[in-house]
């Protein structure tokens, strides 16, 4: 995913509105803009309440460093980590980083160092390496982190942390898993560029299920 430069904008969906006049009509997002610096966005997530939004930039030619914003704030407020993705917020405010040393933050083909910190604030924990994703289930301790890692030459899914649920010669370009944690979405995609991305589910077991194909292999984000 090509970083954007200039003015970017943050969209969070801020409401909704009924088009036409009958109950039950078609709801449209509305969207509200929360940053107005010249950068780059690399990575954003919604913290577990909802309407504070965490997320990675480097702004006017600085290093990259994770903020918080909020709708209605002309502000974002500097965490004090630098150098690192937000890859997922668990239910008890816990953030998942990547630390990327000498990579862009957010080509997705290479691995980092996967490390944990409170969103209250906290210095980073480090605790993995070789990482490219990872995301906390809906129930949020340790054992329901997972995480796609390269290991030999193969990106491989663990959940939790340790456990394989699947391993391909192919290149993983995102995850996340579902809000009930029964299945885990991933976009994956030969080495070689061409038409043949795809997007599949896991579940708990490792079975894999091919939902749609026929994207550019390149990267492809699961929101």
């Amino acid at each position: 995913m090509v970083a954007l430069i200039g003015l970017l904008i943050l969209g969070a969906v801020a409401g909704a509105f009924v088009v036409g006049k009958r109950a039950g009509g078609t709801h449209l997002p509305t969207f509200q803009r929360l940053t107005f610096r010249r950068g780059s966005i690399y990575s954003a997530r919604f913290a577990p309440e909802g309407h504070t939004i965490v997320y990675t930039a480097g702004w006017d030619g600085k290093a990259a460093e994770i903020f918080t914003t909020r709708p209605g704030s002309p502000e974002s407020r500097p965490l004090g980590i630098t150098a690192a993705d937000i890859l997922s917020i668990s239910p008890s405010g816990e953030m998942a980083l990547l630390f990327k040393r000498d990579r862009t933050l957010n080509f997705a083909r290479y691995a980092g160092t996967l490390a944990r910190a409170p969103l209250a604030g906290g210095a980073p924990r480090e605790i993995l390496e070789g990482v490219k994703f990872a995301d906390w289930g809906p129930s949020g301790p340790e054992d329901s982190l997972a995480v796609v890692r390269s290991v030999n030459g193969k990106d491989r899914v663990e959940f939790p942390i340790g456990k394989v649920l699947y391993e391909t010669a192919d290149d993983i370009g995102a995850m996340r898993i579902s809000p009930r944690g029964h299945l885990i979405g991933i976009a994956e995609h030969s080495p070689v560029f061409g038409m043949d991305g795809r997007i599949a589910v896991l579940d708990r077991g490792g079975k894999k299920k091919v939902l749609t194909g026929g994207f550019v292999s390149d990267y492809v984000d699961l929101a």
